[in-house]
């Protein structure tokens, strides 16, 4: 998945500035048209104009809130969490 960049969501608001549609700036960005929607509206101030660094604030904020949890770490697989640990504490050698 390929993000958009900080200068990206600013090209969203200079062209919306100039009164581009959505589907104009998703040519113009190579992007899916819904992309730039949902772009949009996650920058929207609350009088709803589009401001880049409200976007990439949200996208930053997002970033930070969704990491993924390693395998071993994740509750459906604690039962294979706890049998590698035992076979390591056995003595068993991972890189034969």
């Amino acid at each position: 998945m390929k993000h958009l960049t900080a200068a990206q969501r600013g090209n969203i608001e200079t062209l919306l500035q100039e009164n581009y549609t959505n589907k104009q700036i998703a040519q113009k960005l190579e992007r899916d048209p819904g992309t730039i929607s949902r772009e949009i509206k996650k920058g929207l101030d609350g009088s709803g104009i589009y401001h880049a660094w409200i976007a990439q604030v949200a996208y930053e904020t997002n970033r930070k809130r969704c990491k993924q949890i390693p395998k071993l770490d994740h509750p459906a697989n604690y039962r294979l969490r706890s049998r590698i640990v035992a076979c390591l504490q056995q003595g068993w050698d991972p890189h034969p």
